[in-house]
């Protein structure tokens, strides 16, 4: 896409990050997701989503709480869905 001259938005890295997790990929993941700050692109609640859910199918269940840490340090408000992913 970049080298199209199509630069990638938040939603378009939230996407890769979410597939990458639910291929098993979490720390393919992670590298997509820290390029994605890298560039100034802030995540959103969804991008968190799907890391934390991606670290909670392999039982990484520090690093989960770590990105919860992050979203509140952040102002990003978690939902449901990231309570529901650490509760199951």
């Amino acid at each position: 896409m970049e080298e199209a001259g199509c630069q990638p938005n938040v939603v378009i890295y939230s996407i890769l990050v979410d597939s990458l997790c639910k291929d098993r990929l979490v720390n393919e993941a992670f590298d997509i997701f820290s390029k994605m700050k890298a560039k100034g692109i802030p995540p959103t609640v969804v991008s968190y989503t799907s890391l934390i859910q991606g670290l909670c199918n392999f039982s990484r269940w520090k690093e989960a709480s770590a990105m919860l840490n992050e979203t509140r340090s952040l102002n990003i408000i978690p939902n449901i869905v990231i309570f529901c992913l650490l509760i199951d």
